[in-house]
């Protein structure tokens, strides 16, 4: 089990079962009490900031972040999960464990499951290197992610080949 602890003055402690740190994935360093990620001028936020509300989930890396923030652009939420499993179902490694069973209608990292029996997950999601190894056209033909084929690919690539570094943008 996770363990999440609150304390006085929005102060969180977040750790998984093997005792590490899992806080940035819940923005937990970002915290609305920080100060720095609402603007200071406005006053519809004041509230969001004194109750220390606004946390974000993250993915595990910026890559997979940055992955999903361009499969939800100009489409449908339901286009964006069927994509995002689509893409690990092609492309992610096998789970070391057995996965997890999702059952019908839950929530899942994807979003609200439609489907009609209970599933396992059995992938992660993909590494640039993965993706990389593919080309823009399986991504546009099984993927079916359309326009975003090259922006996917290429940033997979330069992530893959460390051209671009992600996960030292993270703050």
């Amino acid at each position: 089990a996770y363990v999440l602890e609150f304390l006085a003055g929005a102060k969180v402690t977040a750790v998984a079962p093997d005792g590490s740190n899992i806080a940035p994935k819940f923005g937990i360093k970002n915290e609305a009490g920080g100060g720095d990620i609402f603007p200071r001028r406005e006053p519809k936020l004041a509230r969001v900031k004194k109750l220390a509300c606004g946390r974000v989930l993250r993915s595990a890396t910026l890559f997979e972040d940055v992955i999903k923030t361009i499969l939800t652009t100009n489409t449908l939420w339901g286009a964006t999960r069927n994509m995002t499993l689509k893409l690990v179902t092609e492309f992610g490694d096998p789970l070391s464990s057995a996965g997890r069973v999702v059952a019908p209608g839950l929530d899942t990292p994807f979003g609200l499951l439609d489907q009609p029996a209970p599933r396992t997950e059995t992938r992660a999601f993909p590494t640039p290197a993965a993706i990389a190894s593919s080309s823009p056209e399986p991504l546009r033909a099984r993927i079916r992610v359309g326009y975003r084929a090259s922006a996917i690919h290429g940033l997979a690539v330069r992530t893959a080949s460390g051209v671009f570094d992600l996960e030292a943008l993270k703050t």
